[in-house]
């Protein structure tokens, strides 16, 4: 979108853009041993490979694509992965959280076969010289053999954070490192990819690669698949400011970004999993409830990761915004779903 079709009139808007042995699988399923993705496979159950919720306090941003072509899809049918992506990306919301630690845990029993820690992190915007990195895009990592074919790797650790060594066994939940951002990363994460046999699987649906028409299952152990249930967007953060927002202000927030004699008040989202044709919503309101601004927008495309803004100038006979809680809304919207996919609120006081 060029930029001054961002700016129209008083207000501030815009946009940045970022069928065999049957018998058999019928009674293993009796048996409950649903990890067994297909009776070819070798069974693997999977502990959660970060010390985080997914859904409180980190996310799933992209999933493996299942689309063999040009195109991507997710297990879902949804559009959280990108062409070739092979792994699932568990992030944290913001750099300060990257920086306090969040560690990254062994998934399964295994030996460790090699790591690497000597990369360091990329910068807040997620700017990275992929050339530069030769062959090194998954950055700081560990890779674990798991027996039987199985093998997980863990990308994109924070520098100097791997805590194993080669030839180490180690347990399900042990420690490996820290979430980073090393490597060709956007956003503070782990790339965990599982593979049988030198070939990616998806935890979420794991297919035998010799069969890969056939059924699909779950190889994430019982007890942690509720919260891993499939989130169609999330909002990583969002905020007020006096200045159009930028990926180090959503990715780092500063403890304060707006002071009431500020020319202007802009209230901003950051968030993932828009869709084409969503309607996104965002409002700003007053201290007594009256709209200061309203925009709504069809996406016009996929996009991984989206801040939108939404902002008024300060009237030029005024000194400074006058006190009360003034308010920001955002609602993303998407045929086929009753309620609002996301609907959030939020408010900034401003003292007397």
């Amino acid at each position: 979108m060029p930029a001054a079709s961002c700016f129209p009139g008083p207000r501030l808007r815009g946009c940045l853009a970022l069928a065999k042995r049957p018998l058999r699988r019928a009674l293993l399923l009796l048996l409950g041993a649903s990890s067994l993705a297909h009776a070819e496979l070798p069974p693997l159950s999977l502990q959660l490979p970060v010390a985080c919720v997914p859904g409180e306090n980190c996310f799933i941003q992209n999933h493996l694509d299942h689309d063999p072509g040009p195109g991507a899809v997710d297990y879902h049918h949804g559009s959280l992965t990108y062409d070739g992506h092979k792994g699932t990306d568990f992030r944290v919301r913001t750099f300060q959280e990257m920086r306090a630690g969040v560690a990254v845990l062994a998934a399964a029993d295994g030996v460790v076969k090699a790591i690497r820690d000597h990369m360091p992190d990329g910068p807040a915007s997620g700017l990275v010289d992929e050339q530069a990195l030769g062959e090194r895009l998954a950055g700081n990592g560990v890779l674990i053999d798991h027996g039987d074919g199985w093998e997980s790797q863990y990308g994109h650790l924070r520098a100097g954070s791997v805590a194993v060594t080669p030839g180490q066994n180690v347990r399900a939940g042990e420690p490996l490192g820290l979430i980073g951002q090393s490597g060709l990363a956007q956003f503070p994460h782990v790339h965990f990819e599982v593979r049988f046999n030198a070939q990616p699987i998806d935890p979420f649906d794991a297919r035998d690669p010799a069969h890969p028409d056939a059924p699909g299952g779950v190889l994430w152990n019982p007890r942690i698949r509720p919260i891993l249930s499939y989130r169609h967007a999330e909002v990583l953060s969002s905020g007020f400011s006096s200045a159009i927002p930028d990926a180090t202000l959503v990715g780092d927030p500063p403890e304060a970004s707006f002071n009431p004699r500020d020319k202007a008040l802009i209230f901003w989202v950051n968030f993932f999993g828009a869709r084409r044709g969503d309607k996104e919503t965002i409002r700003l309101f007053d201290p007594q409830g009256h709209i200061l601004a309203e925009q709504s927008d069809i996406a016009d495309k996929h996009q991984a990761r989206t801040i939108r803004y939404l902002g008024r100038p300060r009237h030029p006979s005024l000194s400074r915004w006058p006190a009360g809680n003034f308010t920001g809304e955002f609602i993303l919207e998407r045929d086929g779903f009753v309620e609002p996919l996301i609907r959030i609120r939020k408010e900034i006081t401003i003292l007397q």
